[in-house]
């Protein structure tokens, strides 16, 4: 899908510069392309980043220049880890998340290769108080040897997120 399509950009005269993030859904006819991002797309890039062992710093440095991921392309290493996100949203989310509620985290919660959170529709109230701002609020991205060992993290993970209206699916990764 990806390739296709910077061959044909190329073909144009308008070779693409930078990032590129493409949502693909599979279905029982095969993968299908949702849309291009020039940008990262979350929660779809923080379960992909951390299996990534290669310097992202690097590759984003090189994607600067037209060739300068070629340098990289025999060596952009992936680990061989499952990951799986989980996002805990806020009620009413997508059409009207309510937001404004406080948010509790389990004391001494903190990222690790295992098991982060990613902030995402959260900010400070004026009273120093961490509440929800958006309709996704938290990411929880397991990382394992098997989906199902990375699935258990990010459902013992999101236990130790809460505030009023919070809603997750509990479906993600279930039939892998």
């Amino acid at each position: 899908i990806i390739l296709p399509m910077l061959q044909e950009l190329d073909a144009m005269g308008r070779p693409y510069h930078g990032l590129l993030y493409a949502g693909i859904m599979l279905t029982e006819s095969g993968p299908q392309l949702l849309e291009f991002n020039c940008r990262f797309g979350d929660p779809e890039t923080q379960v992909v980043v951390p299996r990534l062992e290669t310097d992202l710093v690097d590759l984003l440095l090189g994607s600067l220049t037209y060739r300068g991921l070629s340098r990289f392309s025999d060596r952009i290493d992936v680990s061989p880890d499952a990951a799986v996100c989980v996002v805990a949203a806020s009620g009413g989310y997508p059409e009207k998340p309510v937001t404004g509620f406080p948010i509790t985290l389990v004391p001494g919660m903190q990222y690790h290769r295992d098991c982060s959170f990613f902030h995402a529709g959260t900010t400070w109230n004026e009273d120093g108080q961490l509440v929800t701002s958006g309709g996704r609020v938290v990411s929880v991205v397991g990382m394992g040897k098997t989906h199902q060992s990375a699935r258990a993290k990010i459902y013992a993970g999101i236990g130790k997120v809460s505030f009023q209206g919070m809603q997750f699916r509990r479906d993600i990764a279930s039939g892998v």
